[in-house]
């Protein structure tokens, strides 16, 4: 699928990244059914997070839709958005030559 902006492929990034954290939890909660979890989503882009928090309102029709998912899981705290620089994103280490690898750790714990 073709994005047209940065906004949108962050935002689709993100909703796939949600739906297998989803999946994750659902199983550690089959096995573990007295633990709470919420999923915590490490952002770089502070558009993204704006419109997601909607501090801002999204200025192409699409981009509604895109974020709906991810906009109503956050209006019923099932998941909770973290904005931190791009020097401290995890995904970087894996998309990205020369990045140090030290702070995926506090994103783990």
């Amino acid at each position: 699928m073709v994005k047209q902006t940065v906004i949108e492929a962050e935002c689709l990034g993100l909703l796939k990244a949600v739906d297998h954290c989803v999946v994750v939890q659902k199983t550690l909660q089959d096995i573990f059914p007295e633990a709470e979890s919420t999923i915590i989503c490490h952002i770089d882009n502070k558009s993204l997070n704006d419109l997601l928090l909607g501090i801002k309102d999204p200025t192409e029709k699409r981009l509604i839709c895109s974020m709906a998912p991810v906009k109503e899981m956050i209006t019923k705290q099932e998941i909770e958005m973290k904005l931190i620089t791009t020097k401290e994103m995890p995904a970087d280490i894996l998309t990205k030559h020369g990045v140090d690898g030290t702070n995926i750790r506090d994103c783990i714990v």
